[in-house]
């Protein structure tokens, strides 16, 4: 059964234009993204577009996927990936990934000023049936798929994976290596696998004022 999939590598096209061109960066729009102002790339991203999603990259963001531009343990380019004709990936303004890796089914949103450390994965879905039946008769409406929410601000150590149904507080911060299957409160730092509760991040009244101009300050 053809999955009426469209599948868009940048790489392949970025290796053929540089024998004649040699400015740095693919136009990613080219490609079926959205995109709402500049953007920042330094080596191609993959790019992986299901026919009828969407892929919405807001002002400011950017996709670092080369291990000379950011040291911190880059292991392969950034990923976009949607996986069903409804899919909505959306990257807010000046959000930020590192050789990250995002798939979605359903919905993953990814807030303002969100960071996303080297080797995040961000998945909405659990690509197949728990169901080992399910599985051996592989339907795709049977796959588990929740959407995901990273909430302005937040940050998200190197390695982590975020699964399906998580919604990450505004300013929120989680710890390199964890694996978030639940909920994170604003202005928490949790870390692990699976990831707990350490501590509140430490924030002023006036630093508070600035950043979250039209938030109320969670009660601690």
């Amino acid at each position: 059964m053809a999955f009426h999939r469209i599948t868009k590598i940048i790489s392949s096209f970025f290796t053929q234009r540089r024998k004649t061109d040699t400015s740095p960066v693919t136009d990613i729009r080219e490609f079926g993204v959205t995109v709402l102002g500049n953007y920042t790339v330094d080596t191609p991203p993959v790019i992986s577009m299901y026919e009828g999603s969407s892929i919405i990259v807001e002002d400011g963001v950017s996709l670092i996927s080369s291990p000379t531009t950011n040291p911190s343990g880059i292991l392969h380019p950034c990923t976009l990936v949607t996986q069903a004709p409804d899919a909505t990936i959306h990257l807010g303004k000046d959000s930020g990934m590192s050789g990250a890796t995002i798939c979605c089914r359903k919905k993953i949103y990814v807030g303002e000023y969100v960071g996303l450390g080297a080797n995040v994965m961000v998945f909405d879905n659990d690509f197949h049936p728990t169901n080992p039946y399910l599985r051996k008769f592989h339907n795709e409406e049977n796959i588990p798929c929740e959407e995901v929410i990273i909430d302005d601000f937040a940050w998200i150590g190197a390695n982590s994976i975020i699964l399906k149904g998580v919604h990450i507080g505004y300013g929120a911060v989680v710890g390199a290596g964890s694996v978030v299957t639940t909920d994170i409160p604003p202005l928490t730092i949790f870390a692990g696998n699976p990831a707990k509760y350490v501590k509140d991040v430490e924030l002023t009244d006036e630093q508070f004022s600035v950043i979250f101009k039209s938030r109320e300050k969670p009660n601690k």
